[in-house]
C-alpha cells in the first residue's frame, strides 16, 4: 500500500501511527524507536507478527537496544493466553533462532476504557473519565513511561484483564444488544 504515517505528540511523547508495512518495519528497525504497540484485535495479531518480526530482524543487524512492545488487545487467544503471552508464542513460532527475551520486553497491558461519569447537567453534558494504561511491572516500561501520569504499574495484571473483559466490555455489549432490540439511539435510552 501507499506510504502513510501520522505523527502525534502527547506530553513529551512522540507517536508515529503506521499503517504501511514498509514504514512499520523501518520504525521497528530504527534504534531510536523505544516503544511499539498493537491495537488490531487479538484475532489479527497473527497477521502483524511477521511484519514485527521483520522489523526486529532488521533492528538486530544494526543495534541491540531493547524495544518495549505493548500488546493493547482485548480478549484471549483460543488457548486462553493473554494477548502478551499469545504474541510471544506467535513470535517464537515464526523464528526460533532469536532470543526475544534479550531484545524486547512485552509486559501484560490493559487499556482501561474511558469510564462514563455523571455530568453536572445531564441534559447538556457528556463526560468521560480518562482511561489508563495498566502495565504489569516491567523495568523497561518503567524506565520509558515512568513520568506518564496515565500509566499505572501493577504487580499482577490478570485481575485488571478480567475486569476489562468481563466488566466493562461485557456491560457495553449487553447494553448495545438491548439498545438494538428497542431501537434506542443512546445508552441513556437503554438504561
Amino acid at each position: 500500500g501507499p506510504k502513510w504515517t501520522e505523527e502525534c505528540w502527547l506530553i513529551n511523547y512522540h507517536f508515529q501511527l503506521v499503517t504501511n508495512t514498509d514504514s512499520l518495519i523501518d520504525e521497528i528497525a530504527n534504534p531510536e524507536t523505544r516503544v511499539i504497540s498493537t491495537s488490531v484485535g487479538i484475532e489479527k495479531l497473527r497477521e502483524v507478527v511477521p511484519w514485527i518480526l521483520r522489523g526486529l530482524e532488521e533492528r538486530l543487524k544494526i543495534s541491540s537496544s531493547p524495544l518495549l512492545v505493548l500488546i493493547c488487545e482485548n480478549g484471549r487467544s483460543l488457548m486462553g493466553d493473554n494477548p502478551s503471552e499469545y504474541f510471544f508464542k506467535l513470535l517464537r513460532s515464526h523464528n526460533r533462532d532469536i532470543n526475544f527475551d534479550e531484545i524486547i520486553s512485552v509486559p501484560k497491558v490493559i487499556v482501561d476504557c474511558a469510564i462514563p461519569t455523571i455530568p453536572k447537567n445531564p441534559s447538556k453534558e457528556i463526560q468521560i473519565g480518562a482511561g489508563r494504561l495498566i502495565i504489569q511491572n516491567d523495568s523497561l516500561a518503567a524506565d520509558i513511561l515512568n513520568d506518564c501520569e496515565l500509566v499505572e504499574f501493577v504487580e499482577d495484571a490478570s485481575l485488571w484483564h478480567s475486569i476489562k473483559l468481563y466488566g466493562y466490555n461485557s456491560l457495553h455489549c449487553f447494553v448495545s444488544v438491548f439498545g438494538y432490540f428497542i431501537n434506542a439511539k443512546y445508552v441513556d435510552d437503554v438504561l
